[in-house]
């Protein structure tokens, strides 16, 4: 099993970033998206422009591990 946690930096930032900043979306996916929105293979994301982040990493997770449970049954 493998998946891929990534970073997306929203396009439209401008200037230099500092850690951490301009970050538009938090996505697990099976592969590397091949650009900012790529949603083909991707199991679950968080969007970080809207509120309610605690909630949201819930549901991340709990979509992460359906994934989980529904790769070991495939497997």
């Amino acid at each position: 099993m493998c998946f891929i946690i990534c970073f997306i930096v929203d396009p439209q930032f401008e200037g230099a970033r500092i850690k951490r900043q301009g970050i538009y979306k938090v996505s697990a996916t099976t592969v590397i998206p091949k650009n900012w929105n790529d949603n083909s293979n991707e199991i679950s994301s968080i969007c970080m422009t809207k509120r309610k982040f605690d909630l949201k990493l819930n549901e991340l997770l709990k979509d992460l591990n359906k994934f989980k449970k529904q790769w070991r049954k495939e497997y």
